[in-house]
Protein backbone atom coordinates (compact mmCIF):
# COMPACT_ATOMS: atom_id res chain seq x y z
CA UNK A 1 0.00 0.00 0.00
CA UNK A 2 2.96 2.38 0.85
CA UNK A 3 4.59 1.84 -2.06
CA UNK A 4 1.27 2.70 -4.57
CA UNK A 5 1.08 5.95 -2.40
CA UNK A 6 4.26 6.97 -3.22
CA UNK A 7 3.95 5.59 -6.92
CA UNK A 8 0.58 8.12 -7.54
CA UNK A 9 2.44 10.95 -5.64
CA UNK A 10 5.21 10.43 -8.09
CA UNK A 11 3.05 10.65 -10.94
CA UNK A 12 1.30 13.30 -9.44
CA UNK A 13 4.24 15.71 -8.85
CA UNK A 14 5.32 14.97 -12.30
CA UNK A 15 2.20 15.67 -14.09
CA UNK A 16 2.21 19.44 -11.33
CA UNK A 17 5.85 19.91 -12.61
CA UNK A 18 5.73 19.52 -16.12
CA UNK A 19 2.64 21.61 -16.79
CA UNK A 20 4.07 24.02 -14.53
CA UNK A 21 6.75 24.55 -16.99
CA UNK A 22 4.92 23.93 -20.06
CA UNK A 23 2.35 27.08 -19.06
CA UNK A 24 5.57 28.55 -17.71
CA UNK A 25 7.10 28.36 -20.96
CA UNK A 26 3.97 28.71 -23.07
CA UNK A 27 2.98 32.09 -21.52
CA UNK A 28 4.60 34.79 -23.57
CA UNK A 29 2.61 36.89 -26.14
CA UNK A 30 5.55 36.05 -29.17
CA UNK A 31 5.85 32.13 -27.96
CA UNK A 32 6.19 29.38 -30.26
CA UNK A 33 3.43 27.49 -31.80
CA UNK A 34 3.07 23.55 -31.52
CA UNK A 35 0.92 20.39 -30.78
CA UNK A 36 -0.50 20.35 -27.26
CA UNK A 37 1.71 17.65 -24.99
CA UNK A 38 0.68 15.18 -22.68
CA UNK A 39 2.34 14.29 -19.55
CA UNK A 40 5.53 13.46 -18.62
CA UNK A 41 5.44 12.07 -22.73
CA UNK A 42 5.30 15.83 -23.87
CA UNK A 43 4.92 15.28 -27.79
CA UNK A 44 7.19 12.38 -27.69
CA UNK A 45 4.53 10.18 -28.96
CA UNK A 46 3.86 12.06 -32.19
CA UNK A 47 6.95 11.34 -33.71
CA UNK A 48 6.61 8.65 -35.35
CA UNK A 49 8.20 5.07 -34.83
CA UNK A 50 9.98 4.29 -38.06
CA UNK A 51 10.18 8.15 -39.63
CA UNK A 52 10.38 10.39 -37.27
CA UNK A 53 12.57 13.07 -39.52
CA UNK A 54 9.10 12.93 -41.88
CA UNK A 55 6.58 13.12 -39.11
CA UNK A 56 8.92 16.69 -37.80
CA UNK A 57 8.51 17.55 -41.34
CA UNK A 58 5.16 17.52 -41.36
CA UNK A 59 5.20 19.74 -38.42
CA UNK A 60 7.85 22.24 -40.53
CA UNK A 61 5.41 22.56 -42.81
CA UNK A 62 2.66 23.17 -41.13
CA UNK A 63 3.99 25.55 -38.86
CA UNK A 64 5.77 27.50 -41.35
CA UNK A 65 9.53 26.13 -39.95
CA UNK A 66 9.75 26.70 -37.09
CA UNK A 67 7.77 25.38 -34.04
CA UNK A 68 7.86 24.06 -30.59
CA UNK A 69 7.08 20.47 -29.15
CA UNK A 70 8.43 18.91 -25.99
CA UNK A 71 10.36 16.15 -25.43
CA UNK A 72 9.61 14.41 -22.15
CA UNK A 73 9.86 17.85 -20.09
CA UNK A 74 12.30 19.13 -22.52
CA UNK A 75 11.13 22.47 -24.51
CA UNK A 76 12.84 21.90 -28.00
CA UNK A 77 12.61 24.11 -30.75
CA UNK A 78 12.67 22.70 -34.10
CA UNK A 79 13.89 25.01 -37.49
CA UNK A 80 13.93 24.26 -40.93
CA UNK A 81 13.91 27.99 -42.23
CA UNK A 82 17.86 28.98 -43.28
CA UNK A 83 17.39 32.33 -42.13
CA UNK A 84 16.73 31.60 -38.85
CA UNK A 85 18.94 29.13 -38.22
CA UNK A 86 21.53 31.71 -39.71
CA UNK A 87 20.14 34.71 -37.10
CA UNK A 88 20.21 32.08 -33.91
CA UNK A 89 23.80 30.53 -34.77
CA UNK A 90 25.58 33.45 -36.50
CA UNK A 91 23.93 36.39 -35.20
CA UNK A 92 22.91 35.16 -31.89
CA UNK A 93 25.59 32.63 -31.06
CA UNK A 94 26.95 33.06 -27.55
CA UNK A 95 22.66 32.41 -26.95
CA UNK A 96 23.08 28.76 -28.76
CA UNK A 97 26.75 27.77 -28.05
CA UNK A 98 26.06 25.66 -25.68
CA UNK A 99 24.76 21.64 -25.65
CA UNK A 100 22.27 20.53 -23.57
CA UNK A 101 22.61 17.97 -21.08
CA UNK A 102 22.46 14.70 -22.26
CA UNK A 103 22.51 11.64 -19.58
CA UNK A 104 24.47 9.39 -22.70
CA UNK A 105 26.66 12.05 -23.60
CA UNK A 106 27.97 12.94 -20.07
CA UNK A 107 28.70 9.35 -19.36
CA UNK A 108 30.25 8.86 -22.59
CA UNK A 109 32.76 11.96 -22.83
CA UNK A 110 32.20 14.05 -19.59
CA UNK A 111 31.47 16.81 -22.03
CA UNK A 112 35.09 17.24 -23.38
CA UNK A 113 35.96 17.22 -26.85
CA UNK A 114 34.90 19.17 -30.00
CA UNK A 115 30.76 17.98 -30.47
CA UNK A 116 29.50 18.39 -26.99
CA UNK A 117 31.95 20.79 -24.93
CA UNK A 118 30.25 24.29 -23.39
CA UNK A 119 31.09 27.80 -22.21
CA UNK A 120 35.23 28.53 -21.46
CA UNK A 121 35.96 24.81 -22.01
CA UNK A 122 34.39 24.79 -25.62
CA UNK A 123 36.11 28.04 -26.89
CA UNK A 124 39.89 26.88 -25.27
CA UNK A 125 39.26 23.20 -27.24
CA UNK A 126 37.65 25.03 -30.59
CA UNK A 127 40.61 27.17 -30.93
CA UNK A 128 43.06 24.08 -30.14
CA UNK A 129 41.63 21.65 -32.41
CA UNK A 130 41.03 24.23 -35.37
CA UNK A 131 45.14 25.25 -34.91
CA UNK A 132 45.53 20.96 -34.84
CA UNK A 133 43.58 20.21 -38.12
CA UNK A 134 45.57 23.32 -40.30
CA UNK A 135 48.86 21.27 -38.97
CA UNK A 136 47.25 17.57 -40.24
CA UNK A 137 44.86 18.52 -43.05
CA UNK A 138 48.11 18.93 -45.67
CA UNK A 139 49.30 17.26 -48.94
CA UNK A 140 50.74 14.17 -47.32
CA UNK A 141 46.71 13.58 -45.95
CA UNK A 142 45.35 13.90 -49.72
CA UNK A 143 48.45 11.49 -51.18
CA UNK A 144 47.13 9.11 -48.54
CA UNK A 145 43.32 9.85 -49.48
CA UNK A 146 44.63 9.33 -53.03
CA UNK A 147 45.99 5.92 -51.99
CA UNK A 148 43.24 4.20 -50.36
CA UNK A 149 41.25 5.08 -53.57
CA UNK A 150 43.44 3.30 -55.21
CA UNK A 151 43.27 -0.21 -52.93
CA UNK A 152 39.29 0.04 -53.40
CA UNK A 153 39.76 0.14 -56.86
CA UNK A 154 42.27 -2.49 -56.82
CA UNK A 155 39.89 -4.72 -54.32
CA UNK A 156 36.85 -4.42 -57.23
CA UNK A 157 39.44 -5.33 -59.88
CA UNK A 158 40.25 -8.59 -57.51
CA UNK A 159 36.58 -9.38 -57.62
CA UNK A 160 36.55 -9.19 -61.31
CA UNK A 161 39.10 -11.92 -61.24
CA UNK A 162 37.98 -14.14 -59.13
CA UNK A 163 34.06 -14.22 -59.34
CA UNK A 164 33.46 -12.64 -62.92
CA UNK A 165 29.95 -13.93 -64.16
CA UNK A 166 30.85 -13.16 -68.09
CA UNK A 167 33.75 -14.55 -70.45
CA UNK A 168 33.26 -11.72 -72.71
CA UNK A 169 35.01 -8.13 -71.36
CA UNK A 170 33.01 -5.47 -72.61
CA UNK A 171 30.09 -6.98 -70.31
CA UNK A 172 32.16 -8.46 -66.88
CA UNK A 173 30.38 -7.46 -64.12
CA UNK A 174 29.94 -8.84 -60.57
CA UNK A 175 27.33 -8.54 -57.62
CA UNK A 176 28.70 -6.53 -54.50
CA UNK A 177 26.08 -7.59 -51.61
CA UNK A 178 25.90 -5.52 -49.06
CA UNK A 179 28.69 -2.90 -49.63
CA UNK A 180 28.55 -1.43 -46.47
CA UNK A 181 31.36 -3.23 -44.71
CA UNK A 182 33.96 -2.28 -47.67
CA UNK A 183 32.80 1.29 -47.72
CA UNK A 184 33.06 1.66 -43.61
CA UNK A 185 36.59 -0.24 -44.22
CA UNK A 186 37.69 2.81 -46.79
CA UNK A 187 35.93 5.17 -44.33
CA UNK A 188 38.31 3.86 -41.24
CA UNK A 189 41.12 3.20 -42.90
CA UNK A 190 41.41 6.87 -43.57
CA UNK A 191 40.64 8.12 -40.07
CA UNK A 192 43.53 6.00 -38.69
CA UNK A 193 45.71 7.64 -40.74
CA UNK A 194 44.42 11.13 -40.07
CA UNK A 195 44.76 10.39 -36.62
CA UNK A 196 46.64 8.05 -35.77
CA UNK A 197 49.39 7.96 -38.63
CA UNK A 198 49.07 4.20 -39.41
CA UNK A 199 48.22 2.42 -42.58
CA UNK A 200 45.24 0.04 -42.59
CA UNK A 201 45.61 -2.17 -45.76
CA UNK A 202 42.58 -2.57 -47.53
CA UNK A 203 41.40 -6.11 -48.00
CA UNK A 204 38.18 -8.14 -48.64
CA UNK A 205 35.96 -8.76 -46.29
CA UNK A 206 36.27 -12.49 -46.60
CA UNK A 207 40.06 -12.04 -44.87
CA UNK A 208 40.79 -12.12 -41.76
CA UNK A 209 40.50 -8.70 -40.17
CA UNK A 210 43.87 -7.55 -37.97
CA UNK A 211 41.86 -7.78 -34.03
CA UNK A 212 42.53 -3.90 -33.36
CA UNK A 213 40.59 -3.31 -36.68
CA UNK A 214 37.74 -5.69 -35.48
CA UNK A 215 37.92 -4.35 -32.44
CA UNK A 216 37.10 -0.52 -33.75
CA UNK A 217 34.39 -1.44 -36.26
CA UNK A 218 32.72 -3.67 -33.24
CA UNK A 219 33.45 -0.55 -30.90
CA UNK A 220 32.14 1.96 -33.29
CA UNK A 221 28.79 -0.32 -34.35
CA UNK A 222 27.99 -0.79 -30.36
CA UNK A 223 28.80 3.24 -29.13
CA UNK A 224 26.14 4.09 -32.02
CA UNK A 225 23.91 1.28 -31.23
CA UNK A 226 23.91 2.89 -27.21
CA UNK A 227 23.45 6.58 -28.59
CA UNK A 228 21.29 5.66 -30.93
CA UNK A 229 18.35 3.39 -28.25
CA UNK A 230 16.36 5.91 -27.00
CA UNK A 231 14.11 5.52 -23.12
CA UNK A 232 11.83 7.88 -21.96
CA UNK A 233 14.11 8.19 -18.95
CA UNK A 234 16.19 10.03 -21.47
CA UNK A 235 13.62 13.32 -21.55
CA UNK A 236 13.01 13.62 -18.00
CA UNK A 237 15.61 15.85 -16.57
CA UNK A 238 15.06 15.34 -12.85
CA UNK A 239 15.71 11.83 -13.52
CA UNK A 240 18.49 12.43 -15.53
CA UNK A 241 21.50 12.50 -12.89
CA UNK A 242 20.05 9.22 -11.64
CA UNK A 243 20.39 7.68 -14.92
CA UNK A 244 24.02 9.29 -15.52
CA UNK A 245 25.20 7.77 -12.05
CA UNK A 246 23.63 4.15 -13.53
CA UNK A 247 25.17 4.37 -16.97
CA UNK A 248 28.82 5.34 -15.47
CA UNK A 249 28.74 2.17 -12.85
CA UNK A 250 27.73 -0.13 -15.81
CA UNK A 251 29.04 1.03 -19.16
CA UNK A 252 32.17 -0.96 -20.16
CA UNK A 253 32.42 -0.08 -23.49
CA UNK A 254 34.37 3.61 -22.92
CA UNK A 255 36.30 2.57 -21.11
CA UNK A 256 37.73 0.19 -23.38
CA UNK A 257 37.69 2.63 -26.44
CA UNK A 258 39.73 5.34 -24.06
CA UNK A 259 42.03 2.72 -22.84
CA UNK A 260 43.16 2.13 -26.31
CA UNK A 261 43.24 5.65 -27.75
CA UNK A 262 45.28 6.50 -24.19
CA UNK A 263 47.58 3.59 -25.66
CA UNK A 264 48.15 5.49 -29.03
CA UNK A 265 48.57 8.95 -26.48
CA UNK A 266 51.00 7.13 -25.03
CA UNK A 267 52.65 5.57 -27.80
CA UNK A 268 52.93 9.07 -29.70
CA UNK A 269 53.84 10.67 -26.39
CA UNK A 270 57.03 8.86 -26.34
CA UNK A 271 58.04 8.48 -29.86
CA UNK A 272 57.71 13.00 -30.05
CA UNK A 273 60.70 14.63 -30.09
CA UNK A 274 60.85 18.44 -28.21
CA UNK A 275 63.18 20.87 -27.86
CA UNK A 276 61.93 22.62 -24.27
CA UNK A 277 57.97 22.46 -25.04
CA UNK A 278 58.43 22.79 -28.68
CA UNK A 279 58.44 19.82 -31.01
CA UNK A 280 61.40 19.69 -33.48
CA UNK A 281 59.68 17.56 -36.12
CA UNK A 282 56.44 18.41 -37.65
CA UNK A 283 53.20 16.43 -36.74
CA UNK A 284 52.46 13.76 -38.51
CA UNK A 285 48.54 13.11 -37.45
CA UNK A 286 46.21 14.94 -35.40
CA UNK A 287 47.25 13.24 -32.32
CA UNK A 288 50.25 14.47 -32.76
CA UNK A 289 49.22 18.54 -33.29
CA UNK A 290 46.73 17.94 -30.52
CA UNK A 291 49.22 16.59 -28.40
CA UNK A 292 51.59 20.10 -29.01
CA UNK A 293 48.55 22.16 -29.24
CA UNK A 294 47.88 21.45 -25.42
CA UNK A 295 51.76 20.82 -24.58
CA UNK A 296 53.55 18.33 -23.54
CA UNK A 297 54.68 19.36 -19.89
CA UNK A 298 52.13 18.22 -17.47
CA UNK A 299 48.51 18.42 -19.59
CA UNK A 300 46.26 18.08 -16.65
CA UNK A 301 43.88 14.90 -16.41
CA UNK A 302 41.27 17.36 -18.32
CA UNK A 303 43.56 18.02 -21.19
CA UNK A 304 44.46 13.99 -21.51
CA UNK A 305 40.64 13.45 -21.75
CA UNK A 306 40.11 16.04 -24.11
CA UNK A 307 42.73 14.76 -26.92
CA UNK A 308 41.38 11.28 -26.42
CA UNK A 309 37.78 12.13 -26.77
CA UNK A 310 38.63 14.29 -29.64
CA UNK A 311 40.35 11.29 -31.48
CA UNK A 312 37.35 9.67 -30.79
CA UNK A 313 34.50 12.51 -31.97
CA UNK A 314 36.90 12.51 -35.52
CA UNK A 315 36.38 8.64 -35.55
CA UNK A 316 32.63 8.40 -35.05
CA UNK A 317 31.85 11.56 -36.94
CA UNK A 318 34.73 10.60 -39.81
CA UNK A 319 33.20 7.46 -40.51
CA UNK A 320 29.75 6.27 -40.14
CA UNK A 321 28.64 9.53 -41.82
CA UNK A 322 31.02 9.25 -44.59
CA UNK A 323 30.31 5.96 -45.44
CA UNK A 324 26.32 6.43 -45.38
CA UNK A 325 26.81 9.41 -47.59
CA UNK A 326 28.90 7.38 -50.19
CA UNK A 327 25.86 4.43 -49.78
CA UNK A 328 23.33 7.04 -50.19
CA UNK A 329 25.04 8.54 -53.47
CA UNK A 330 26.00 5.09 -54.96
CA UNK A 331 21.95 3.88 -54.31
CA UNK A 332 20.89 7.38 -56.42
CA UNK A 333 23.10 6.80 -59.05
CA UNK A 334 22.01 3.10 -59.59
CA UNK A 335 18.08 4.66 -59.29
CA UNK A 336 19.35 7.40 -61.92
CA UNK A 337 20.98 6.03 -64.68
CA UNK A 338 20.55 9.37 -66.79
CA UNK A 339 22.86 11.12 -64.55
CA UNK A 340 25.08 7.89 -64.15
CA UNK A 341 25.50 9.29 -67.84
CA UNK A 342 26.24 12.15 -67.60
CA UNK A 343 28.69 12.43 -64.80
CA UNK A 344 30.61 9.69 -66.65
CA UNK A 345 30.56 11.73 -70.07
CA UNK A 346 31.74 14.69 -67.37
CA UNK A 347 34.57 12.38 -65.88
CA UNK A 348 35.26 11.25 -69.41
CA UNK A 349 36.34 14.26 -70.73
CA UNK A 350 38.43 15.17 -68.16
CA UNK A 351 40.75 12.94 -70.37
CA UNK A 352 42.71 11.49 -67.00
CA UNK A 353 42.68 7.90 -65.52
CA UNK A 354 42.37 8.79 -62.37
CA UNK A 355 40.17 11.95 -60.84
CA UNK A 356 42.11 13.97 -58.18
CA UNK A 357 40.21 16.49 -55.92
CA UNK A 358 41.43 19.58 -57.93
CA UNK A 359 39.08 18.20 -60.79
CA UNK A 360 36.07 19.32 -58.86
CA UNK A 361 36.12 22.71 -60.24
CA UNK A 362 35.80 20.44 -63.94
CA UNK A 363 33.09 18.03 -62.80
CA UNK A 364 30.05 20.56 -61.38
CA UNK A 365 27.81 17.79 -62.01
CA UNK A 366 28.97 15.30 -59.92
CA UNK A 367 29.92 18.16 -56.89
CA UNK A 368 25.88 18.81 -57.29
CA UNK A 369 24.42 15.46 -57.29
CA UNK A 370 26.49 15.11 -54.08
CA UNK A 371 24.75 17.89 -52.76
CA UNK A 372 21.55 16.78 -53.75
CA UNK A 373 21.94 13.29 -52.59
CA UNK A 374 22.65 14.67 -49.14
CA UNK A 375 19.94 17.44 -49.43
CA UNK A 376 17.39 14.67 -50.01
CA UNK A 377 19.01 12.21 -47.50
CA UNK A 378 20.68 13.62 -44.67
CA UNK A 379 23.03 11.59 -43.02
CA UNK A 380 22.43 13.44 -39.72
CA UNK A 381 19.00 14.74 -40.32
CA UNK A 382 18.74 16.82 -36.67
CA UNK A 383 22.39 17.37 -36.09
CA UNK A 384 23.30 17.67 -32.48
CA UNK A 385 21.03 20.24 -30.70
CA UNK A 386 22.24 23.60 -29.11
CA UNK A 387 20.69 24.90 -25.61
CA UNK A 388 19.57 28.19 -25.26
CA UNK A 389 21.29 30.09 -22.41
CA UNK A 390 19.18 33.34 -22.14
CA UNK A 391 15.91 34.83 -23.76
CA UNK A 392 16.10 35.56 -27.40
CA UNK A 393 13.44 36.70 -29.77
CA UNK A 394 14.08 35.44 -33.23
CA UNK A 395 13.19 37.33 -36.64
CA UNK A 396 11.17 40.16 -33.66
CA UNK A 397 8.54 37.66 -33.32
CA UNK A 398 9.68 34.73 -32.40
CA UNK A 399 10.09 33.42 -28.61
CA UNK A 400 12.83 31.57 -27.60
CA UNK A 401 12.90 31.03 -23.81
CA UNK A 402 16.51 30.17 -21.77
CA UNK A 403 16.62 26.37 -21.13
CA UNK A 404 14.91 25.75 -24.37
CA UNK A 405 17.20 23.22 -26.39
CA UNK A 406 17.20 23.99 -30.40
CA UNK A 407 16.88 21.65 -33.32
CA UNK A 408 17.43 21.95 -36.56
CA UNK A 409 15.49 19.95 -38.67
CA UNK A 410 17.54 19.12 -41.90
CA UNK A 411 14.77 17.05 -43.87
CA UNK A 412 12.87 19.74 -43.62
CA UNK A 413 14.93 22.28 -44.86
CA UNK A 414 15.28 19.98 -47.95
CA UNK A 415 11.28 19.69 -48.38
CA UNK A 416 11.29 23.97 -47.72
CA UNK A 417 10.13 25.33 -50.63
CA UNK A 418 11.07 28.51 -50.09
CA UNK A 419 14.68 26.92 -50.33
CA UNK A 420 14.31 24.28 -52.73
CA UNK A 421 12.00 24.95 -55.52
CA UNK A 422 10.71 21.51 -56.55
CA UNK A 423 12.01 20.44 -53.26
CA UNK A 424 10.74 16.86 -53.56
CA UNK A 425 12.81 16.11 -57.14
CA UNK A 426 15.96 14.93 -57.48
CA UNK A 427 17.87 17.84 -59.56
CA UNK A 428 21.25 18.48 -58.69
CA UNK A 429 21.43 21.06 -61.39
CA UNK A 430 19.80 23.40 -58.59
CA UNK A 431 23.43 23.49 -57.34
CA UNK A 432 24.84 24.61 -60.63
CA UNK A 433 22.19 27.39 -61.22
CA UNK A 434 21.06 28.48 -57.97
CA UNK A 435 23.12 30.72 -55.30
CA UNK A 436 19.56 30.53 -53.04
CA UNK A 437 19.09 26.81 -52.86
CA UNK A 438 23.48 26.47 -52.47
CA UNK A 439 23.10 28.81 -49.34
CA UNK A 440 20.34 26.95 -48.03
CA UNK A 441 22.39 23.45 -47.80
CA UNK A 442 23.53 23.23 -44.26
CA UNK A 443 24.07 19.72 -43.79
CA UNK A 444 27.24 20.36 -42.38
CA UNK A 445 25.82 22.90 -39.74
CA UNK A 446 26.24 26.91 -39.81
CA UNK A 447 28.53 29.42 -37.27
CA UNK A 448 31.09 28.11 -35.26
CA UNK A 449 30.13 25.05 -34.50
CA UNK A 450 29.50 23.41 -37.77
CA UNK A 451 31.74 20.39 -38.44
CA UNK A 452 35.11 21.25 -38.53
CA UNK A 453 35.97 18.11 -40.73
CA UNK A 454 33.44 18.92 -43.66
CA UNK A 455 35.31 19.54 -46.17
CA UNK A 456 38.12 16.05 -45.60
CA UNK A 457 34.26 14.59 -45.75
CA UNK A 458 33.30 15.95 -48.65
CA UNK A 459 37.23 15.19 -50.52
CA UNK A 460 37.03 11.54 -49.55
CA UNK A 461 33.30 11.23 -50.88
CA UNK A 462 34.50 12.68 -54.42
CA UNK A 463 37.55 10.94 -54.70
CA UNK A 464 36.03 7.64 -54.18
CA UNK A 465 32.48 7.98 -56.03
CA UNK A 466 34.58 9.85 -59.29
CA UNK A 467 37.04 7.33 -59.58
CA UNK A 468 34.40 4.78 -59.47
CA UNK A 469 32.23 5.99 -62.29
CA UNK A 470 34.88 6.55 -64.66
CA UNK A 471 35.95 2.62 -64.39
CA UNK A 472 32.40 0.44 -63.75
CA UNK A 473 29.28 1.18 -64.46
CA UNK A 474 26.42 0.41 -61.65
CA UNK A 475 23.11 -0.74 -61.62
CA UNK A 476 20.97 -3.11 -59.02
CA UNK A 477 20.74 -6.63 -59.47
CA UNK A 478 17.28 -6.86 -61.09
CA UNK A 479 17.50 -3.99 -63.07
CA UNK A 480 14.74 -2.40 -61.20
CA UNK A 481 15.19 1.02 -59.26
CA UNK A 482 16.01 -0.29 -55.22
CA UNK A 483 13.41 1.74 -52.59
CA UNK A 484 15.05 4.15 -51.00
CA UNK A 485 13.65 3.40 -47.57
CA UNK A 486 15.60 5.82 -44.84
CA UNK A 487 16.42 4.17 -41.43
CA UNK A 488 17.09 6.43 -38.13
CA UNK A 489 19.53 5.46 -35.70
CA UNK A 490 22.15 8.56 -34.93
CA UNK A 491 22.27 8.75 -39.02
CA UNK A 492 19.93 8.33 -41.46
CA UNK A 493 20.92 5.04 -43.62
CA UNK A 494 19.79 2.87 -46.17
CA UNK A 495 18.61 -0.28 -46.17
CA UNK A 496 21.26 -2.66 -47.09
CA UNK A 497 21.02 -3.68 -51.06
CA UNK A 498 23.24 -5.35 -53.26
CA UNK A 499 25.05 -3.51 -57.03
CA UNK A 500 25.46 -4.64 -59.66
CA UNK A 501 28.75 -3.69 -60.99
CA UNK A 502 30.09 -3.70 -64.68
CA UNK A 503 33.48 -2.65 -66.57
CA UNK A 504 33.53 -0.01 -69.25
CA UNK A 505 35.26 -0.51 -72.05
CA UNK A 506 37.47 2.34 -72.33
Amino acid sequence: MNLLFIFISLIIFFIIYYYYKFFNYDNHKLKLKGPFPLPILGNLHQFGTKSPQLKLTEYSQQYKHIFRMWMGDKYSVIVSDPKLIREMLIENFSAFKDRPFSAKLAFGNNYHGTTTGNGDYWDRNRDIVSRALRKSSNKTLYDFLNQKVSEFMTMVDNRFKEFNTSGADENEYIILEKPRFLIQRYTISIMYKFIFNEDIKFSNENEEDSKELKFFFRTIKEIFKVFSASTLIDFISVLQPLYFQYLKKTDTLFPKIFSFINSKYQQHLSEMSFEGNEVKSKPKDLLESLIYEYGKDKPTESDVQSILTTCLDFFLAGTETSSTAIEWILLNLINRPEYQSKIYSELKNLDKQTIKVQDKLETPLLVAFIKETLRIHPVAPFGLPHECTRNVVIDNKYFIPMGSQLLINFKGIAYNENCFKYSKSFYPERFIDSKIENDSFLIFGIGQRNCVGNQIALDEIYLLISNLILKYRFESIDGKKIQEIEKLSLTLYPKKFNIKIIKRSN
